[in-house]
């Protein structure tokens, strides 16, 4: 009986931190993952950019 209230109680108070933690990570990763998406982006349009400008100075009438 008292091993169970314990079990119980051990259970009330792990699981909101495992959730918190994992709420966190999942938090984290994203915000990860979106800086990393936005930064290959910006990467890949400024070398569009460029490109097109190196393109446009080669042609006159552009």
């Amino acid at each position: 009986m008292i091993k169970k209230y314990l079990i119980n109680e051990a259970l009330v108070v792990l699981v909101p931190l495992l959730l918190i933690k994992f709420l966190l990570l999942n938090k984290l990763f994203l915000s990860i993952s979106k800086s990393t998406i936005l930064s290959k982006f910006v990467k890949e349009s400024d070398k569009f950019l460029s490109e097109l400008k190196r393109n446009c100075q080669l042609k006159p009438d552009c």
